[in-house]
């Protein structure tokens, strides 16, 4: 109570300056103050923490574990490590979803300009070898991998091996 006293003292200026000087409070009124303000405080911390904060003070004081009903000691890390799988796996679906909407963000961004660069380009390759060298327009980002020319020709070589075998196999 000597501390709850001394913040009462500390409080009696104020009180004072508030009421205009009209009330002055005597030793027994900061007395009984700091006691309400002590019953108060404690009354309050009981209420909060009572249950269930005084053993995790006590268990954190006594650098301990809480140990709660049923609990056991052993089985409870192992059944942790099982409960991180359903966590994991709920993060690996969010990333390839995320990934699958960047993918999709990307392609609605890039394949605009691209139209316009394929249109440019084919403008050029048609007042020259009179056919164009891309087939406009372009849906997805996969039909441009698909019929850019440096890009296809790890297709092309892929469609050209079977050719080969087919000529060595007529050779046999």
């Amino acid at each position: 109570m000597f501390l709850y006293r001394e913040m009462i003292d500390a409080l009696t200026p104020w009180i004072a300056q508030q009421t205009g000087g009209s009330m002055q409070l005597g030793i027994w009124a900061v007395l009984s103050l700091a006691a309400f303000g002590w019953v108060g405080v404690r009354g309050m911390t009981w209420f909060l923490f009572g249950r269930f904060g005084t053993p995790a003070l006590l268990a954190i004081l006594g650098r301990e574990t809480v140990k709660h009903e049923g609990m056991v000691g052993v089985g409870a890390r192992e059944a942790s490590i099982d409960n991180l799988h359903g966590p994991i796996a709920a993060l690996k679906a969010e990333t390839a979803w995320f990934q699958a909407e960047a993918h999709k963000v990307f392609e609605l961004i890039s394949l605009p300009v691209l139209q316009l660069l394929a249109a440019a380009v084919n403008f050029a390759v048609v007042t020259i070898t009179s056919r164009p060298m891309f087939s406009l327009p372009f849906n997805s980002l996969d039909d441009v991998l698909a019929s850019t020319p440096s890009l296809s020709g790890k297709k092309a070589k892929v469609q050209s091996q079977p050719a080969v075998r087919l000529q060595s196999e007529a050779v046999r």
